[in-house]
């Protein structure tokens, strides 16, 4: 069974291991920001850069435990006071509508506090997503992170 990574602002949940389940499943309660023993396939860092929340996602945010994963981090960034966030996607490789579902999700909540959530470099699968939902015509989307940040001060 491989090992919890954790490390300050890093997330990823591990479990499920050839029939052992873990704990929130065998009592059918998953304590929310409680996932330890869940096997995931996304990772969640969380790092600021010139005030900014920047949230950098890799592997997939799809429905399951990597959208609790996914889910549960944003609402805890939000929840800790952080009002603008740029999601970093570029090692996103894929995403479906739970996964585009707790992105917007944190999007309304940064709005209602007075901020906004951005989009840096979404890929392929990723990027097709978006597309399709026709998400590019109301969030801002960035290829350079240093433009990124300086657009929040800009009030872009």
């Amino acid at each position: 069974m491989e090992k919890l990574v954790s490390e300050k602002d890093s997330w990823r949940g591990l479990g499920y291991d050839g029939g052992v389940k873990s704990e929130w499943s065998k009592t059918g309660q998953r304590p929310w920001g409680a996932l330890e023993g869940v096997v995931v396939a996304l990772e969640c860092a969380v790092r600021e850069s010139g005030g900014i929340t920047i949230v950098d996602l890799k592997g997939r945010a799809t429905i399951g435990d990597d959208n609790d994963l996914l889910s549960s981090k944003l609402r805890e960034v939000v929840g800790k006071g952080a009002r603008n966030l740029l999601l970093n996607l570029v090692d996103l490789t894929q995403v479906d509508s739970s996964g585009i579902g707790s992105i917007a999700a944190a999007y309304a909540s940064c709005k209602r506090q007075g901020g906004t959530l951005k989009l840096l470099r979404p890929r392929g699968r990723v990027r097709q997503a978006l597309d399709t939902m026709h998400w590019f015509d109301y969030i801002q989307t960035f290829e350079d992170e240093v433009q990124a940040v300086k657009s929040y001060a800009a009030g872009a």
